[in-house]
């Protein structure tokens, strides 16, 4: 099932910790966006797969540490696919999030954050993305 939105857009929250991820997600769409939800990399990967025609996710909020696969294999599958999708990495270590920097993630964020951060970077993102994605849908063949 593909997801579109005409709000300020679709985010793929990846968060293995069900408490966080339901915090996370109420917060999210609080702000008016859609949240697609996944616990793991391969859940993530899955959705990542399943939505790639729709275009309609603008970011991948993504914890590092998960319990099956990393947030890093995420980002390798996306250059692995060439799709470039913004990525907000989370995580509680330094070591993940210099990893997560260093593999291309777009932002990172040390957890525990403020919601109000979180909201700015992701609506940021998700409009650098639309106005890119935009561009490039409205170029002469």
């Amino acid at each position: 099932m593909s997801v579109r939105c005409d709000g300020p857009g679709t985010i793929l929250l990846v968060e293995d910790e069900p408490a966080a991820r339901a915090a996370l997600a109420a917060v999210l769409r609080a702000d008016g966006y859609v949240v697609l939800e996944a616990a793991d990399a391969a859940e993530a990967i899955q959705t990542l797969a399943e939505q790639r025609t729709s275009r309609a996710i603008c970011l991948v909020l993504l914890d590092i540490v998960l319990p099956i696969g990393t947030g890093l294999d995420v980002m390798h599958y996306l250059v692995a696919e060439r799709t470039y999708i913004p990525v907000l990495a989370m995580s509680g270590s330094t070591r993940d999030l210099t990893a997560a920097a260093q593999a291309g993630a777009d932002a990172v964020l040390f957890k525990p954050f403020d919601t109000d951060q979180l909201l700015t970077i992701a609506a940021s993102l998700c409009q650098a993305h639309r106005r890119a994605r935009d561009r490039l849908t409205t170029i002469p063949q």
